[in-house]
């Protein structure tokens, strides 16, 4: 921990690498850092008994962020209530929303109604890869109440789905291109889901 703080404290770091085990010490790290000033970083949070992260070699993407929850204790509700709180930090979100390469494996008690716009209020503009596992979600984006959702997923090449509960990918109107830069999809053990997107689709969507 006073390690994370002296990594706090210096003030020309742009370019952040970190392996960390839990959202408690990513928010400690973050309590007086400005994620605003970093121009690139791969931070991963959470990874439970599974193989070590390479910090060291070159990365496809200039901004990744990996979250882990517990999957070989599953996490009651209290527990999974938390550990979202946590996700939803303004310094965490803050983080999320800027990254190219995002990972999400949460237990499956973890229930987001959406991942756009409450996780990502931005429409996840510099997103190219998102791959999601465990959890349980309504749909990932729900532009019914959210203009800015109209942006979102326009830049993202890569999406896959794995062991998870979804109703739909996208609820509402889906505008201009959205998914057109989408080349690659993978959806594998997703229960419950009754169709891709719910509402009119607007070229040039899908355009690729």
């Amino acid at each position: 921990r006073g390690c994370l703080k002296e990594i706090s404290s210096i003030s020309n770091l742009t370019r952040l690498q970190i392996d960390l085990c839990d959202l408690n010490l990513l928010l400690l790290l973050l309590q007086e850092f400005d994620t605003q000033k970093l121009s690139g970083f791969h931070i991963v949070v959470g990874k439970y008994g599974r193989k070590s992260s390479d910090l060291s070699r070159n990365y496809q993407f200039q901004n990744s962020f990996e979250l882990y929850f517990s999957h070989d204790e599953p996490l009651d509700d209290l527990s999974s209530t938390e550990a979202l709180k946590q996700m939803f930090d303004p310094k965490v979100t803050g983080i999320i929303e800027r990254t190219e390469n995002l990972t999400l494996g949460l237990s499956g008690s973890a229930c987001l109604r959406n991942i756009v716009p409450h996780l990502g209020g931005n429409g996840f503009i510099y997103l190219k890869k998102l791959d999601l596992s465990k959890g349980q979600y309504e749909c990932l984006i729900d532009s019914t109440t959210n203009p800015i959702a109209r942006h979102a997923f326009e830049n993202l090449v890569s999406m896959k789905l794995r062991d998870l509960k979804l109703n739909k990918i996208w609820y509402g109107f889906l505008p201009p291109w959205c998914f057109s830069q989408l080349q690659e999809v993978e959806l594998n053990y997703v229960s419950a889901l009754e169709f891709l997107w719910k509402g009119p689709i607007e070229p040039p969507s899908f355009c690729n």
